[in-house]
């Protein structure tokens, strides 16, 4: 519902032209006096803020906002929060992409398969958490992870 508010008139609009810079603002606006009503409304105010939609980038505050949006639940803001921190604290890192995983975010099931499976950010080697992460992303269709599956010879397909 919000989603839809806050992306229905941009789409229609090059990256530059006037009308969709000033769509980006009131987004902007609204985002900014709405943030606290639910954790979609956070998540898509710290993107505007990391992008710097609708106005000048602040990483910092849509790292903290991302946190908020992701300890309430939010899958996408935990995959970005988890990225945000990511040079900073491995562990949390790495207990943000769980988080997504577990809130149904398949795209990072393959990210997190693959960092489990071939030990990526100094994380032990866990092949079989990799494996069944790399199969749930298979079989939800996910390209990449299909394409790791073929190449480890990890049979999906019966999962």
């Amino acid at each position: 519902m919000y989603n839809n508010f806050v992306f229905k008139e941009r789409r229609n609009f090059n990256k530059y032209s006037e009308i969709r810079l000033a769509i980006e603002k009131k987004n902007r606006n609204f985002l900014k006096n709405s943030y606290q009503i639910n954790e979609s409304i956070t998540y898509w105010y710290a993107f505007y803020l990391y992008e710097g939609i609708g106005g000048f980038k602040d990483k910092d505050k849509a790292s903290e906002l991302y946190k908020v949006a992701a300890d309430k639940g939010n899958a996408s803001a935990q995959l970005r929060y988890a990225f945000a921190i990511k040079d900073e604290d491995i562990p949390t890192f790495i207990k943000y992409l769980d988080l997504s995983v577990k809130n149904g975010n398949s795209m990072v099931q393959c990210n997190l398969g693959y960092i489990y499976f071939y030990s990526k950010y100094n994380i032990q080697v866990d092949k079989k958490e990799g494996k069944k992460l790399l199969i749930s992303a298979a079989n939800k269709k996910d390209a990449e992870a299909i394409e790791l599956c073929r190449k480890e010879n990890i049979n999906y397909l019966d999962y």
